[in-house]
């Protein structure tokens, strides 16, 4: 197995795939088993996301599932290409980390493997989010109380991993009972102008809420924990729903689309953040960089399809700015019997209120070809339209936008991880390529 190899992308898809599937897989599989209590066994890895560096890393996120306590806990996987520079805190914090009680099946919360080119870490560790471990420190068959103050100790309850990326960000998820609350973590000193702009957002967006949709508000700002906490809310994502092909999609989405109207109406937006084009035509194509590694074709077309769509968008102009969601898509549309909350308000921003349209015009065209519901995706669409009423110019912007977020995801929802990653990625730029299409022949 060659790592350095495998990690420039000379090896192609079949090198990564290497490192995910065979021989590395084997010795991940292996490392892990070693970090068990003794009478521990491990069960299963189940990998939840993989990214790929070309020339830099692999980094893989799993769950791993042990018995006989069916515990399951999150891990990272990076395989690095040449040795890494491992993190002189991680002895001191594992240290602590063990001393505080925390629950937890391993004995050994990292290792490094193959002459340091692969590290794995095991959660709670992370010593780039020093409040991780006050946030989780909960002894078994406890969890920190819910109130609205905040995060206290002590109580009946749990406390879980929704999203463990060492060195990135983490999501906590309480439970107490039937009360649920979700605490996203930041880098120090990073969640105060978040939680402004959140909270920002919430005030200037209940002018817009018609009774049914409302965006999701924080419960309260730990700043000494750097975490923002918010309230569980019920309901099922509108992505479920599309997964589903059900008809309910095109109910929502009237709802849906009459709110982001009305929030895009909104041109005070000097408390927010500005996103322009340039910025995110460069941050679809920094996106697609697993593809410059596996394959110059799906690259060079991903690469061109930017150009364009950023030419003509650039020659459209954008419209004055407005405030906007920044990541509207179906994940983020709580769907509940009398309420449809929207979440996940953290890129809220000041922009070509397009963005936000096509965005989730984006996602809808992902669900439908996911899941092969051509049908059910143009009901969902055209509701959405009908609902939202845009001008022809900002329409037009809107399926551009589309074209560029399809980009985008080509290379952030199409997982490296997986054996057809070739004919997914090219049938997802065909989606944004007839995108193109489409506007051309308007």
């Amino acid at each position: 197995m060659d790592v350095e190899r495998a990690l420039s992308g000379r090896a192609g898809l079949a090198g990564v795939h290497t490192l995910v599937h065979g021989e590395g897989r084997s010795a991940v599989t292996a490392a892990v088993d070693g970090m068990l209590r003794p009478g521990l066994r491990l069960t299963s890895l189940r990998l939840r996301r993989a990214h790929f560096k070309p020339g830099q890393k692999l980094a893989l996120y799993y769950d791993a599932a042990v018995d006989p306590d069916r515990f399951r806990t999150p891990l990272a996987v990076t395989w690095w290409a040449g040795r890494s520079d491992v993190d002189p805190r991680l002895a001191s914090l594992e240290q602590r980390i063990l001393a505080s009680g925390v629950r937890t099946p391993f004995t050994n919360l990292w290792r490094t493997e193959r002459d340091d080119t692969l590290l794995i870490t095991v959660a709670p560790l992370d010593p780039v989010f020093p409040s991780l471990l006050p946030l989780v420190d909960a002894r078994p068959g406890e969890a920190p109380a819910l109130s609205p103050g905040g995060v206290e100790a002590g109580g009946s309850g749990t406390v879980a991993f929704v999203r463990y990326r060492p060195g990135q960000r983490h999501v906590l998820a309480y439970r107490r009972g039937r009360r649920v609350a979700f605490a996203k973590l930041y880098r120090p000193g990073e969640s105060q102008p978040v939680a402004s702009a959140v909270s920002s957002f919430a005030d200037a967006t209940r002018a817009a809420d018609s009774g049914v949709v409302q965006a999701i508000s924080l419960e309260s700002v730990l700043d000494a924990d750097d975490a923002l906490l918010y309230a569980g809310l019920p309901g099922v994502p509108l992505s479920r729903h599309l997964r589903a092909g059900r008809p309910v999609t095109d109910e929502v989405l009237l709802y849906v689309g009459r709110w982001l109207r009305a929030v895009h109406s909104n041109h005070d937006v000097s408390a927010f953040p500005h996103r322009v084009l340039a910025d995110e035509s460069r941050r679809a194509l920094r996106a697609c960089a697993a593809m410059r590694g596996l394959s110059a074709r799906h690259a060079d077309r991903a690469a061109a399809l930017i150009a364009v769509t950023a030419e003509r968008l650039d020659r459209l102009g954008a419209e004055r700015a407005a405030l906007v969601h920044g990541d509207m898509k179906a994940e983020h549309v709580l769907c509940a019997a009398h309420r449809i909350s929207v979440l996940d308000t953290d890129g809220c921003a000041a922009a070509d209120p397009a963005l936000d349209l096509g965005k989730l015009l984006a996602d809808l065209r992902w669900w439908a070809w996911l899941y092969a519901r051509p049908d059910r995706g143009i009901a969902a669409e055209a509701a959405l339209l009908d609902a939202y009423m845009p001008s022809a110019a900002r329409l037009s912007r809107a399926r551009l936008w589309a074209a560029l977020f399809l980009v985008k995801m080509a290379g952030r929802r199409v997982s490296v991880a997986r054996r057809d990653w070739r004919q997914r990625t090219a049938a997802v730029l065909d989606l944004s390529a007839r995108a193109l299409e489409a506007d051309r022949g308007r």
